[in-house]
């Protein structure tokens, strides 16, 4: 799982003098990276319009990522405009250095500008001048902790987790992700790789938030290479029949809040910036093998949006567990409005991963809420490698079990492409294996009241049986337990 922390938007903010906008206190001094949010955002001006009800990405965006048909775009522009006049006292007649002048992004996603070289002594005035800014605060970045081998006794050198959840009998009666194209937003991908060269697809299959003109994927630390031969592997993936395609939201340390929106965005049409824009390039299935803090809204309206155009999204749910409350963000939204689906981690004894975080929600919005969705294989999974063309790793994390819930997705559409979110969701939770040796609330059940054993907060409805998703005859081999686990991690 990509950087579980405690959310750094600072709590510390003031009020610009006479207006309506925050500044984080820690922007008080110096110059530095800072991020405005303007008004409206995405779903407020898609409503301010009466296009509410809009579903189609080339339609949505015509609007949105246009200065033309977009209030917080056209503010923007002339936010950037000014700084030249702003930053002019600091122009020195000595001839002493005139600092940088600011370069900035907008984000139609968000309705966010984000900015590099703004003093803080500029930002009360642009406050002032502009009242679309309600706050003005920090970018913020994910550090990449990574767990490796576990000290469990689950098969190390193949991936059992396909066997688990019965992927070779869906594959057996010929679903197996053919024909659904399935993503990542992770730290890229070694598309040369033995388990993923076959099926990468051949047009719009790359971007590189950090290096736009990247046109060749690549993969600094491996995590975006092992979660993604999980899901679309040629022998270690869930869905070995689904074509591929991949955002680098994260470089050799870390993943950044505007690479991440950078690539959600491009997720939501790569094929924006071509002739004849209609959108159809995007995914059908995202997993999201990162997150942190709890209760960030950053990335509601787009992941509506993308909700609403058919795209489902899988987040790890963290690895600050076994403490309650302690499911990240995005993970920890209301689901059913995003369009995600939150997965915790088990091992190959079906207990709950160690680290697995758990629930309840502490989001605002789904305050209480079932915290996991569901829960995959996430310790000592086996997948392909960035160091070679044949390398592979075992790795340990929610990070490693979120992709297996994705190409589980991939493999239920092929089966059918007309299943939606709902239809998806509920085929994995109703069909879910509970584990017999769950006899007790965790962390509440489905709230912090219920006396319900399933669902939980800490396994959700159960781990994914895929086979049992498509409706094929129970095995109860399957889900009995053959390892000798000294630990529930």
């Amino acid at each position: 799982m990509l950087g579980f922390f405690a959310l750094s938007v600072s709590q510390n903010s003031v009020r610009a003098a006479g207006v309506d906008c925050q500044i984080d206190n820690s922007l008080s001094n110096g110059t530095n990276s800072v991020v405005f949010k303007l008004s409206p955002s995405p779903l407020e001006l898609l409503k301010m319009l009466g296009k509410d009800d809009l579903k189609s990405p080339a339609a949505i965006l015509k609007l949105l990522d246009s200065s033309i048909t977009n209030p917080a775009y056209k503010i923007s522009k002339s936010i950037s405009s000014a700084f030249a006049t702003l930053m002019r006292p600091f122009q020195s007649i000595f001839g002493l250095p005139i600092p940088p002048l600011p370069t900035c992004e907008f984000m139609w996603s968000t309705s966010e500008l984000y900015c590099d070289n703004i003093p803080s002594s500029i930002q009360e005035g642009l406050c002032r001048l502009f009242p679309a800014i309600k706050n003005i605060t920090r970018p913020i970045t994910f550090p990449l902790p990574q767990l490796d081998v576990l000290p469990l006794d689950c098969e190390k050198d193949q991936p059992w987790g396909l066997t688990k959840i019965r992927a070779p009998e869906a594959w057996q009666s010929g679903a197996n992700g053919t024909g659904v194209v399935v993503a990542n937003v992770d730290s890229g991908v070694l598309a040369t790789h033995q388990e993923l060269r076959g099926n990468r697809r051949a047009t719009f299959s790359w971007y590189d938030a950090y290096t736009p003109s990247n046109t060749v994927p690549n993969d600094e630390t491996g995590h975006g290479t092992h979660t993604m031969g999980s899901v679309a592997g040629k022998t270690v993936g869930v869905a070995p029949g689904a074509q591929w395609i991949a955002c680098k939201g994260c470089d050799k340390s870390s993943c950044g809040d505007k690479q991440l929106l950078a690539c959600m965005q491009w997720m939501y049409c790569p094929d924006k910036n071509q002739n004849g824009l209609n959108c159809s390039t995007r995914p059908n299935v995202i997993n999201h093998s990162w997150g942190g803090g709890v209760g960030d809204t950053k990335y509601q309206d787009i992941l509506i949006l993308m909700k609403n155009a058919n795209i489902i999204n899988f987040f790890s749910a963290g690895n600050s567990g076994p403490l309650c409350f302690s499911v990240v963000s995005p993970a920890d939204g209301n689901g059913t409005q995003l369009g995600t689906i939150s997965v915790g981690a088990a091992a190959c004894n079906d207990n709950i991963g160690s680290y697995s975080s758990a629930g309840p929600s502490q989001a605002a919005d789904y305050m209480g809420g079932l915290g996991v969705d569901i829960v995959a294989p996430g310790s000592n999974i086996y997948s392909a490698w960035f160091t070679s063309d044949n390398a592979t790793s075992v790795k340990s994390g929610t990070s490693m079990s979120s992709p297996h819930a994705a190409g589980a997705a991939a493999v239920l559409l092929s089966a059918d492409r007309s299943l939606t979110f709902d239809d998806i969701r509920n085929a994995l939770r109703n069909t879910a294996y509970k584990n017999p040796n769950v006899n007790s609330p965790l962390c509440g059940g489905k709230t912090l009241l219920s006396t319900e054993t399933w669902p939980n907060n800490v396994y959700g409805y159960g781990r994914i049986d895929l086979a049992a998703a498509l409706g094929l005859p129970p095995q109860q081999a399957s889900n009995t337990t053959t390892t000798t686990e000294s630990s529930t991690a």
